[in-house]
């Protein structure tokens, strides 16, 4: 046959596959005649694709939920007492190495409006949605008068990857009614007592080993100093860091205007006395370092930058400690020296300005030039930033670098002011389901 005869008989091949398709479908249903059983083996098609792309991605959702239980250990960074309305955060979940320990911290912000008795908490412990797979004993500590709490878990058998469900009870209150309780969330004991919720996994990787858990026997003020007070030194270095910022930069545009002062043919008046010489250098490294001549009134000066409180602190070494003198005694007479010195002197700033010609510049004349208005504007620039300086210096020096003595003596004096309710109803087990 040659090329002739093949087309030729394409037409007629063509013609027999049209009237088989025609004939095939039609006996499937998928004729003109059939358009609703067509729609719905098509719908059935679209409904397996959707179910299996679901599917899919639930299992999907599935393993990064499980990846998620697995790793962390906070589920509540922040809560608020039912009754009381007072507000807390959740600053961590430790464990020890083997996860037979386990400590949930949180922070009162307000501790004047708790109890600092830990025998007035207890503590209830379920897991969220599921039967409860640890049995753990435990207690509750009190950190002094820092507004911290502790609750205290310990199981032989360790803390598997679960989230559990722990309700503080507190049995003291104070007087507050400034909570509300959603009925949708909590079940009627959060309206009838003063309590909150946490959802935590102890068990996770990401829970933080505290070396302080690993000790047979353990020791609050290890405990203390690993938690409260590093979480509390971070927060005043930081405090401390953005000062000495804040000087260096008013000190820089004090330099700046009065650059540009002099140029207009003024005299810079002679500096408050609290900020005579001082400057803010930057190291290397990017620390930096406030160096002066002059302390506050019932402030300090001591170099925080090279260590920390778990160095060694700095009580020891102030040069602001009369000899023989004790830390209370000095913080009594540090303290006195601040409420009886009227700061407002110690920062008030020249108010007689001249000119290089030895003439008093007026800057409250109805009639000034424009260049002299222009001077008013750089005065008002040179004095706000000295100003700025001498508060800001004031705060680091009586207020932040007090804070964080206060926060070594804390740290050394918890074994003394700690309270803890280990009694039996201290922690109590129970499941949800």
């Amino acid at each position: 046959m040659d090329s002739r005869g093949v087309v030729l008989c394409c037409p007629f091949f063509m013609g027999r596959g049209d009237f088989f398709v025609k004939e095939f479908f039609g006996k499937l249903g998928f004729d003109s005649h059939h358009k609703m059983e067509r729609f719905g083996v098509l719908f059935g098609f679209l409904l397996l694709g959707l179910v299996i792309t679901t599917g899919v991605s639930f299992g999907e959702y599935l393993k990064q939920l499980n990846i998620k239980l697995g790793n962390d250990a906070i589920y509540t960074e922040s809560f608020t007492s039912s009754i009381s309305g007072v507000n807390g955060k959740v600053r961590g979940v430790y464990t020890n190495k083997d996860k037979t320990r386990a400590l949930l911290l949180v922070k009162f912000e307000d501790p004047s409006l708790v109890s600092l008795d830990a025998k007035d908490y207890q503590a209830y412990v379920s897991a969220k949605g599921q039967t409860r797979q640890v049995n753990p004993k435990g207690a509750i500590y009190s950190f002094g008068s820092t507004g911290y709490l502790g609750v205290y878990l310990s199981d032989v058998d360790g803390f598997p990857t679960q989230v559990l469900d722990i309700t503080v009870r507190h049995n003291a209150n104070l007087g507050g009614d400034m909570g509300t309780v959603n009925p949708e969330e909590m079940d009627a004991s959060f309206a009838k007592h003063d309590q909150f919720r946490i959802y935590c996994n102890p068990g996770a990787s990401k829970a933080t080993h505290l070396a302080a858990l690993d000790s047979k026997r353990l020791s609050i003020s290890d405990i203390y100093k690993e938690t409260v007070g590093d979480f509390e030194e971070e927060e005043i270095r930081e405090k401390l860091n953005d000062s000495l910022a804040l000087m260096q930069q008013n000190l820089a545009k004090r330099d700046e205007y009065g650059r540009r002062l002099t140029a207009q043919g003024m005299v810079l008046p002679e500096e408050p006395q609290y900020m005579q010489g001082d400057t803010v250098t930057e190291s290397e490294d990017g620390v930096l370092s406030l160096h002066t001549q002059t302390v506050f009134p019932g402030g300090y000066d001591f170099d925080w930058q090279s260590k920390q409180i778990a160095d060694g602190g700095y009580l020891d070494s102030l040069k602001e400690r009369e000899m023989g003198e004790t830390d209370e005694k000095m913080f009594a007479r540090m303290g006195n020296l601040v409420n009886t010195t009227d700061t407002a002197l110690l920062t008030t700033l020249s108010d007689a300005w001249f000119r290089q010609d030895g003439s008093e510049f007026d800057p409250y004349l109805s009639d000034l030039l424009p260049t002299d208005e222009t001077i008013v504007s750089l005065i008002g620039d040179y004095e706000a930033a000295q100003s700025e300086y001498l508060s800001t210096k004031l705060a680091y020096q009586q207020t932040q670098l007090r804070e964080l003595l206060y926060l070594e003596y804390l740290s050394g004096e918890q074994d003394s002011q700690f309270t803890v309710n280990s009694e039996d109803q201290a922690i109590i087990l129970w499941d949800q389901i």
